[in-house]
């Protein structure tokens, strides 16, 4: 043990109590589980999270370390991490943000002698000063070493610019090297080129395993090398050039960039994503790419949004969107392009049903409207091209078409008597209605608009995300629209923001708190919940209250001038129900039983978060779903006595203030039945 490590460990035994840790257990005896580390991530957290840094279990048995902020660590902060960082094998994965070099030298020293990392990720690295100055010298050999050192590394990001030559060509020739390699990021010109040279030089490279390479800033003569490398590394699937300008470092070249790319992609049957953001891309270039989608079978999401495209250009890509049948996904979000332009995509994706969904973003231009370009849309009868549906465009096509499938609606109501309301309930009254987000800004106080908005919360009507913002309603109003909340079962995120027109924050009292309180702890899918009110203390205490029982929400925000409990505690709230939102489904997926899960989906099995969850993980339907998740609490409940591990014939529960009630070998059914009525921490 080093001598920094020898510091730590004393008070890191004066932290067991506070763990939940018996005195003679030993913080330094780590399996690959760490099963102790695990089970207290919510005490840790609590520790670390003045040093601005995270734990989180994203996979089973392997934990995140991750800094959001750009101080440095202070004091019991900065021994524990040091310490968890040294001794723990189940924090695997490491993202730093903006991090100060003092701080990334620390961590790097107790990084030294691990040789078992998975990812690890730096954004910039500032000098003491809060400045970025390119990479440090005394960090240099820490990452050279690290990425010799850790046969397991399988994602490296590294986003400073400015790296010696020197150094550069080491890192690049030791990423070159890595076997494990999945994922690679970087940002530094002279590494890029040294990597591609080193891959340029060898005849095969099929012990490499790359999946998803991303180069930024990446200078034009090197992606001469760019086919070389989908060539002897066949498993690249992701692409990514964004931000990718003509900067001539090492020479010119007279091949522009994409057109390269695209001639490499022609056979490739590896690649499915490629994006080419704000790249510079040249009108031959965009035709190199609309001849590429011709040719090429597996290519399924092409990125050119902020991009100059042409009404030429654009003829010839939605020549290519009329036989293409494996691309899903064409963005082009803050595009440059003509009316005309538009019509031809559009009608190419009318010919072709099968085509990619088409994002122009929310950024119009060049001579046409929005009116247009949907009343476009809707006489062609095409749902594939996404955009926001505003006030306008509604009042101009009257309500938004049935088939029209992911609905984005943004309105800005102006007056009292605005009706732009009622082409948008006009569309939820069709059954298959559903909206992805919904904006509403009111200018003036319009109570008429946040009483309709209730009536379709009420009816339960499928908004996902809602955003409204406007001047101070009534009590009546208020309590109305808290009602319909907590009735919904399908709202995921919530913005709420009552000011008037010079933005000052309204303040509600006690009553209007207990509402919106009282809300949240019925509800159980929001899982997102900003409030701009301003509350006093009383008030704020209701939300406390209720909020202990919320299991759903995992990020909510409210803007207070003081420091009240709430929002101390509302970080505490949120990573305690991330962490059992993890647990359930693991229960849920896993076979195995283990008395934390099954106590986190007795918790949370009622939630839509845990259901979101399970259909990005399976990719089920909702029946189905619904079904395993009633399936796995009967299982819960029958198998109850067998997850304590400690019982194994009886259940023992705390029914009497100076004694238990125990009860021996019992037939299945009735422990089943004495199950059902028993909650996790009721059993001894």
């Amino acid at each position: 043990m080093n001598a920094v490590t020898g510091s730590i460990l004393p008070v890191i035994e004066r932290l067991k109590p506070m763990m939940g840790l018996a005195d003679e257990f030993d913080l330094r005896s780590c399996g690959r589980a760490d099963c102790w580390m695990l089970s207290n991530l919510l005490r840790l957290n609590e520790i670390i999270s003045r040093a601005k840094v995270e734990l989180k279990e994203e996979r089973r048995g392997e934990v995140t370390l991750t800094s959001w902020g750009s101080s440095s660590y202070l004091c019991l902060s900065k021994q524990v991490v040091l310490f968890l960082i040294k001794w723990h094998s189940c924090i695997l994965h490491f993202d730093f943000c903006r991090v100060k070099v003092t701080m990334m030298e620390e961590v790097m020293a107790a990084l030294g002698s691990r040789t078992d990392i998975v990812s690890f990720s730096v954004t910039k690295v500032l000098s003491s000063y809060g400045e970025s100055e390119g990479m440090p010298k005394c960090l240099e050999k820490p990452f050279l070493h690290l990425i010799k050192r850790n046969s397991e590394l399988k994602t490296f990001k590294l986003h400073e610019t400015k790296v010696r030559g020197l150094v550069a060509k080491k890192m690049g020739q030791a990423l070159a090297a890595k076997v494990s390699l999945k994922t690679l990021s970087l940002q530094s010109e002279p590494i890029m080129h040294f990597f591609l040279g080193s891959c340029a030089e060898k005849t095969i490279v099929d012990s490499l395993s790359l999946e998803n390479v991303s180069f930024h800033a990446f200078d034009s003569p090197h992606v001469m090398q760019v086919p070389k490398l989908l060539e002897s590394i066949p498993t690249i699937s992701c692409l990514d050039f964004s931000g990718c300008r003509l900067e001539y470092l090492f020479g010119k070249c007279n091949h522009d960039k994409v057109e390269l790319i695209a001639k490499a992609l022609w056979t490739n049957t590896s690649v499915k994503t490629l994006l080419l953001v704000d790249s510079d891309i040249e009108p031959d270039s965009l035709l190199a790419l609309s001849d590429m989608l011709h040719h090429n079978k597996t290519l399924s999401t092409l990125d050119i949004s902020q991009n100059i495209v042409g009404f030429h250009e654009a003829q010839c890509i939605a020549g290519s969107l009329q036989t293409t049948h494996s691309l899903k996904s064409l963005k082009l979000q803050n595009c440059t392009i003509s009316f005309a332009a538009i019509r031809a995509i559009v009608s190419a994706l009318k010919e072709n049903p099968q085509g990619p969904v088409v994002d122009l973003g929310n950024q119009w231009a060049l001579g046409y409207t929005p009116s247009d370009v949907v009343q476009l849309v809707v006489k062609e009868r095409v749902d594939k091209v996404q955009f926001p549906w505003i006030g306008e465009i509604i009042k101009t096509v009257g309500s938004i078409p049935y088939w029209y499938k992911e609905v984005h609606i943004s309105l800005s109501i102006e007056r009292e008597d605005d009706d732009k309301m009622k082409g948008v309930c006009a569309y939820f009254e069709q059954s298959s209605a559903k909206v992805k987000s919904f904006n509403i800004s009111c200018e003036r106080k319009s109570s008429s608009t946040c009483v309709q908005l209730t009536e379709l919360l009420l009816r339960n009507c499928v908004i996902e995300e809602l955003y409204l913002k406007q001047g101070p309603v009534s009590v009546d109003v208020l309590r109305q629209l808290a009602d319909a909340i907590s009735m919904n079962t399908h709202l995921r995120s919530l913005h709420i923001d009552f000011g008037d027109v010079w933005g000052t924050k309204y303040c509600a009292d006690v009553k209007e708190a207990i509402f919106f309180a009282e809300a949240l702890g019925r509800n159980r899918t929001l899982e997102v919940f900003d409030c701009h009110f301003g509350f006093n203390m009383e008030a704020m205490q209701h939300f406390s209250k209720h909020l202990d029982t919320n299991y759903a929400l995992i990020e909510f925000k409210f803007y207070t001038r003081d420091w009240y409990d709430i929002v101390r505690r509302r970080h505490y709230i949120g990573r305690r129900n991330m962490i059992l939102q993890q647990q359930a489904l693991h229960f849920v997926l896993e076979e195995s039983l283990r008395k934390c899960w099954a106590g986190a989906f007795s918790l949370t099995h009622g939630t839509g978060t845990l259901r979101r969850k399970i259909r990005e993980s399976t990719e089920m339907t909702e029946e189905e779903i619904e079904a395993l998740i009633r399936a796995k609490l009967f299982f819960l409940r029958v198998n109850y006595f067998k997850i304590t591990k400690i019982v194994k014939e009886r259940i023992v529960c705390g029914a009497l203030p100076l004694g238990v009630v125990q009860i021996d070998r019992l037939d299945l059914p009735l422990l089943a039945h004495i199950a059902s009525f028993l909650k996790v921490g009721d059993v001894k």
